[in-house]
């Protein structure tokens, strides 16, 4: 990604200098696949600086002094927060973001998930703290806009089977949100959402805490809350009661439990009870 800058005493505003942005700034090890690079999400800060939000996990914006005219921005600093995850693929970019509230900024991204035969993207928005570090406060758990599955970026040109929805700009005001989009590579569509159908798709994010379960002792209770991770696996029927037990005594929340490799669903049918969806 560049960033290019104008003196706006011209009609139209002369451009002064291109600055290139280098890749992984942060020297995080985490960051290996730097095929997003290109979809950092720029904004301006309450100092009048330029921040990135450069990755959403985990969640990092960056800050950048760029109040020298005509000399390349500097990197002031990084922050960094828990991971924004959703269900629907990984979160890559999305529209520079606008005023959600007096304390919150909105952006509005995409994720891209494989269905049948193709990767389909998808919409959905954030709303986050407009003064440091950043945090990340509201997300959509459901997509605002799927790409029509039908439809393909091949009708184009593109040999990719990819159906693609690709949020790239945002206007608001009272009467909503309208999100200009790419679609397939191809053309631009624009879509609108109201306040009142944002904020009943907007929802806290959850207790990020994966607390780790690799044995039963009978004894340890550190589970009351946040999410479980198993590690490990359950050989034999013994095995499993006193386990199934222990999680059952969890309490129930409005939440999704997952079971990879289920069998029979001993562990699924077992907790049913206390969860709010089961897969």
């Amino acid at each position: 990604m560049k960033l290019a800058e104008f003196d706006a005493g011209f009609s139209p505003p002369r451009q002064v200098g291109v600055y290139g942005l280098p890749k992984n700034p942060t020297g995080n090890p985490e960051l290996v696949d730097l095929k997003w690079e290109k979809n950092w999400v720029p904004f301006v800060t309450r100092e009048r600086h330029i921040a990135l939000i450069y990755s959403h996990e985990p969640w990092t914006v960056l800050v950048l002094d760029v109040l020298v005219p005509g000399s390349a921005p500097k990197l002031v600093t990084a922050y960094r927060d828990e991971c924004l995850t959703w269900s629907f693929g990984p979160i890559r970019g999305g529209t520079t973001p606008v005023r959600y509230d007096d304390g919150h900024l909105i952006t509005f991204f995409h994720s891209c998930q494989v269905i049948g035969s193709r990767n389909v993207y998808m919409v959905g928005a954030c709303v986050y703290r407009d003064e440091p570090p950043y945090h990340p406060q509201l997300v959509t758990c459901e997509p605002l806009l799927v790409a029509p599955y039908g439809s393909t970026v091949a009708r184009f040109g593109w040999p990719v089977l990819a159906s693609v929805i690709f949020p790239v700009g945002l206007d608001a005001s009272a009467d909503g949100y309208q999100i200009l989009c790419g679609i397939d590579d191809g053309e631009i569509g624009v879509f609108s959402v109201t306040p009142q159908e944002l904020t009943a798709r907007l929802s806290p994010l959850r207790p990020p805490a994966i607390r780790t379960l690799t044995g039963y002792d009978g004894n340890s209770m550190a589970l009351a809350a946040g999410a479980v991770w198993l590690s490990g696996e359950v050989q034999s029927v013994t095995e499993y009661l006193p386990l199934a037990r222990y999680l059952a005594m969890l309490p129930a929340q409005d939440a999704t439990f997952v079971d990879i490799g289920a069998g029979e669903g001993l562990f699924s049918v077992s907790l049913a009870g206390n969860f709010s969806r089961m897969i």
